[in-house]
């Protein structure tokens, strides 16, 4: 790998992660085109189980170990199967990782996923969050799947989210947002890119920090004229990362 840089991994050093087998897929090729600007597309393994309700390991146990009170059917995806609607389906992903110490990652749906309605997250072994794989970790992935207004049909290799991989802290500061708003605007009013000055940052507990236009709402509607909803309600987090250059 090249000199460690704080950030969100881009393409170039996804390609050295996969080279130096931080991300691998045992007798399964990692294709060039599954590696996007800043992610990895993780692909569906041969099975799923069905469960009876979701779940997320504790720090004493992996994700085969509670599968086992929870699921009730095996079904074999190579050939292709029908995942019902409303269903919890877990599937193990090709993909597994071995990461170093001082990077993490982080899962999430692929937009053409959300437009299907199919709601998914990733778990890993001795870990109690969705989406979010701790630095250092090691061992397989799996995807739970629960396809919200129809059933759907999947098979082994279909992707239906990425992966981010990161090191160090990634989040943004209040300062740094403010900065990124004038070079490259991410909030709007009608067309026009709001000013620092047009933004506040209301007091919000936890990491979790949200801006908003500052402009002053009567009974529903801006005094600046903007039509409702208004377009300046957008959101961005101090959660949010930056690619690496």
């Amino acid at each position: 790998m090249s000199e460690p840089t704080r950030g969100v991994l881009p393409s170039q050093a996804l390609n050295e992660a996969i080279e130096a087998e931080w991300v691998s897929s045992g007798e399964y090729r990692i294709r060039p085109q599954a590696v996007q600007p800043a992610s990895i597309d993780l692909r569906l393994g041969d099975f799923a189980w069905a469960l009876r309700c979701s779940f997320l390991p504790d720090v004493d146990s992996t994700v085969e170990e509670k599968i086992d009170g929870l699921a009730f059917q095996r079904v074999d995806l190579r050939d292709g199967a029908v995942l019902e609607r409303d269903r919890p389906y877990l599937v193990p992903l090709i993909e597994e990782l071995n990461l170093p110490e001082d990077v993490r990652a982080k899962a999430n749906p692929k937009s053409s996923t959300g437009r299907l309605d199919v709601f998914t997250r990733v778990i890993t072994d001795r870990h109690h969050r969705f989406d979010d794989i701790r630095a250092g970790y090691g061992g397989k992935l799996y995807l739970e799947i629960v396809p919200r207004s129809f059933a759907i049909q999947v098979k082994t290799g279909l992707s239906l989210n990425q992966l981010r991989l990161a090191r160090g802290d990634v989040r943004l500061s209040d300062d740094e947002i403010r900065e990124l708003q004038d070079e490259f605007p991410l909030l709007y009013l009608d067309s026009h890119a709001l000013r620092q000055s047009e933004m506040i940052c209301p007091k919000t507990s936890g990491s979790l920090r949200t801006f908003r236009c500052s402009r002053k709402f009567s009974s529903g509607v801006p005094t600046c004229g903007a039509r409702s909803p208004c377009p300046g309600a957008s959101i961005m987090s101090t959660a949010a990362g930056r690619p690496n250059a």
